[in-house]
């Protein structure tokens, strides 16, 4: 048990959204770098890239853990370490507000503006769900005892009486941070991200299937009962969906002429 599995909400929203900041912010680090090393620049901050970087986070802790170096105040300064190191050499801020974002939002119809409500009202539902303790069954019989472990055996290690346990790159690995930071709030957060990354993916997909349709589409899977149930918890169905449609989106994508 962590100790802010008993701690008051605010706490919980806190330290649970820093927690999941962080790994998104490594997420989106990662999967623009890994673009950029391949030439894809164009794409370095696609959805498909934040998909890819969340992998990269998860892939690089199952590396601590296959040199049994999962510890996690560790794991933590190897994030910090590489956020200042931006900071240094980018010379400004490695976080920013899109430029033109809110310009974007008046000059947007009335329908698209109320899907953007829709959204924001969905998100901000799973805001409050993620801070509030998990109950659910598998987080609490699998996945967050699956951390809890690598953290005291300070690797990830196979357990027959869990199948779980057999592929915690899916979602497990890429969470620990945040579970370091904000005990199952931060997990719950850091799954979160991956929902909101998989509604941009679904809303981009049909913004090019039908030309304007995009924000109800992101509106309608934001608000269907799986996703508010799924994404604020710490279950691995999300960020496999991400990977997922993350993977097809690549794949089909033409729009740079590859």
């Amino acid at each position: 048990m962590n100790w802010l599995d008993a701690a008051p909400f605010w706490e919980r929203l806190l330290l649970g959204a820093a927690g999941g900041a962080i790994v998104w912010w490594s997420a989106l680090d990662l999967g623009a770098l890994a673009f950029s090393i391949i030439g894809l620049e164009e794409r370095a901050r696609s959805r498909e890239s934040a998909a890819v970087g969340y992998a990269l986070v998860g892939t690089a802790v199952g590396f601590l853990g296959a040199l049994h170096a999962i510890a996690g105040w560790f794991v933590v300064t190897l994030i910090a370490i590489r956020f200042f190191g931006r900071w240094v050499t980018d010379r400004r801020f490695p976080i920013s507000i899109p430029s033109g974002a809110i310009d974007a939002l008046r000059k947007m119809s009335s329908l698209d503006k109320a899907a953007i409500g829709v959204i924001a009202c969905a998100v901000l539902t799973g805001v409050v769900a993620a801070a509030l303790p998990a109950i659910w069954w598998d987080p609490l019989a699998y996945h967050l005892p699956i951390l809890a472990r690598a953290l005291e055996a300070h690797t990830f290690a196979a357990d027959s009486s869990m199948l779980q346990t057999n592929f915690v790159l899916l979602g497990e690995a890429a969470a620990l941070p945040a579970y370091v930071i904000g005990g199952s709030a931060g997990a719950a957060f850091a799954t979160l991200g991956a929902g909101i990354v998989l509604v941009l993916l679904c809303g981009e997909w049909a913004e090019d299937v039908a030309a304007g349709t995009g924000r109800i589409a992101m509106a309608l899977v934001s608000c269907s009962a799986l996703w508010v149930w799924l994404a604020p918890s710490f279950y691995v169905d999300i960020p496999f969906a991400m990977f997922a449609l993350g993977a097809l989106r690549l794949v089909t994508d033409t729009s740079d002429g590859r």
